[in-house]
């Protein structure tokens, strides 16, 4: 018998505590469904001198940002057109993070020679 007090007329006795009766709820609406597509996008080189160039539907971005090892973001917009110019950036290694239309995320890795 559970030391707590039966406080829902729905409760249940358990042994660490009272378990309460729920009816199923719907989560989502068939409005709220969709045919999300992943697409494919792909870093045509990840050694990078000055531009950066993606392959793919690049008209379904939303936004993209350019993150250092750290986490800090250092370059970021709402519209990708290919190339994209980095030579600001210092040689290392960066993270690029793409979001499109559907909200999935494509990361990938280059090195700025």
């Amino acid at each position: 018998m559970s030391k707590y007090s039966r406080s829902s007329p729905g409760g249940i006795y358990h042994e660490d505590a009272i378990l309460i009766k729920t009816e199923p709820v719907v989560v989502s609406t068939k409005d709220l469904q969709l045919n999300l597509v992943k697409y494919q996008f792909n870093l045509l080189c990840n050694l990078v001198k000055d531009n950066i160039d993606i392959e793919g539907p690049i008209d379904i971005i939303k936004n993209w940002s350019i993150y250092s090892l750290s986490g800090d973001i250092l370059l970021n917009d709402y519209k990708w057109s290919n190339p994209v110019n980095i030579s600001g950036l210092d040689e290392g290694m960066y993270v690029i993070k793409i979001m499109d239309r559907n909200n999935f995320e494509y990361l990938f890795k280059f090195v700025k020679i």
